[in-house]
């Protein structure tokens, strides 16, 4: 048996007794072994280095030599396309690119020298056109056509985000984070030649080709929608990605496992909608939330064994971004004061895959002060009562 005293021994407690779990000086460091020294620093403004945009178009003839559509993935409207969520920072769902950036940008902007100020003013000022822009203001071509829909998107080199339209304007596209790490100028000879090969085996390989062309035949890929099991039984359905994908796992398994007495007040699907049902449930648990300004992805509570045990649980499914912020926190918690809920009986909830998953390191170091995150994999709870920082 583990010492009494251990930070492992104490959660155990705190979770036996259904309580939230305290922070423990050291702990996180000491004996969860987040490996903090492990998360990748990001960029003064958040932006990836830019290359010349002849090393893009370069790169990508490499990356996809020897494929039958090599062409098209390194020709100059698919540079055009990554080049310009690159100088954006349209990297991993931090960001992401909007059609008419790719429209509005030109060969004067497509240049290392691009200062970060200079990338985020053009990102944040609506993009506003240059005089030899690549395309007519109209166009579309550049990320509408096929090297997205049909080569960069399935073979994982660009995400798409849920629940846009296809013919909205608003941002929606955005590069891997490993496959936008192969343009960074600061990886050359060997080394680049290593990280492209890597990147080969695990997305184009014989195997990885083939597991690309046959899985819309596939019964798992070929539904169309999700089905996720609520506490009491009831079953509904979402649509299929990876957000919904963490949110079925965050009431499935969070719930049931974490909670005592659970009960699912709302759930979103991929484009922020919410079933009418979860309008009824969000008025009798009385937390008034205006959906298209604040909904988290999961809301529940925990009805425990009496009044005082009640717990309500703001939750986030991070799968490509949108973990609780310090903002995210305090707004979400003075609605249920609003209610008349004590706001000590307020979790807010990052729950990401695993530990390992790139946006639970990207995002592990700035979760706010209050909040939690849940791992599915381990169905770790971590709580984050003291600021963290990177030794």
């Amino acid at each position: 048996m583990g010492n009494p005293g251990s930070m492992t021994s104490q959660l155990h407690l705190f979770e036996s007794l259904g309580l939230p779990l305290p922070f423990v000086p050291g702990m996180i460091d000491e004996e969860v072994g987040v490996a903090l020294a492990d998360v990748p620093p990001a960029g003064p403004a958040g932006l990836p280095r830019l290359p010349a945009f002849s090393e893009v178009k370069a790169r990508l003839r490499t990356i996809f030599d020897g494929t039958a559509y090599r062409r098209k993935a390194s020709g100059v409207p698919a540079t055009r396309t990554i080049y310009a969520m690159l100088y954006i920072g349209a990297v991993d769902g931090e960001t992401w690119l909007r059609p008419c950036q790719v429209v509005r940008m030109g060969d004067s902007m497509a240049t290392p020298s691009a200062t970060d100020d200079e990338r985020l003013a053009w990102r944040d000022k609506q993009s506003p056109k240059v005089d030899d822009r690549w395309y007519a203001e109209n166009s579309r071509e550049g990320p509408r056509d096929e090297k997205l829909r049909n080569i960069l998107i399935p073979h994982g080199a660009v995400i798409l985000k849920e629940g846009v339209h296809q013919n909205s304007d608003e941002g929606r596209y955005a590069l891997a984070g490993d496959f936008a790490s192969l343009f960074d100028p600061a990886l050359s000879g060997h080394g680049l030649e290593v990280a492209i090969e890597a990147w080969r085996v695990g997305n184009l390989s014989p195997a990885a080709l083939a597991r690309v062309a046959l899985m819309p035949q596939t019964k798992k890929e070929g539904q169309k929608k999700l089905s996720i099991t609520f506490p009491n039984g009831e079953v509904r359905i979402l649509p299929p990605g990876p957000g919904s994908a963490v949110a079925k796992l965050v009431i499935e398994q969070f719930a049931t496992t974490v909670l005592k007495n659970p009960v699912l007040v709302a759930v979103t699907d991929g484009g922020k909608k919410i079933h009418p049902e979860d309008l009824v449930r969000l008025e009798a648990a009385r937390l008034k939330i205006d959906p298209s300004v604040l909904l988290p992805d999961v809301i529940l509570m925990d009805l425990g064994d009496n009044d005082r045990d009640v717990r309500i649980v703001f939750v986030e499914a991070v799968a490509t971004g949108g973990a609780m912020t310090e903002t995210r926190v305090s707004d979400l918690t003075k609605i249920a004061q609003a209610g008349g809920h004590d706001p000590g009986s307020v979790m807010c909830v990052s729950a990401f895959p695993s530990r390992d998953h790139k946006e639970a390191r990207r995002a592990f170091p700035e979760l706010p002060i209050g909040s939690y995150a849940w791992y599915a994999d381990t169905g770790l709870l971590l709580p984050f009562f003291v600021k963290t920082s990177a030794r």
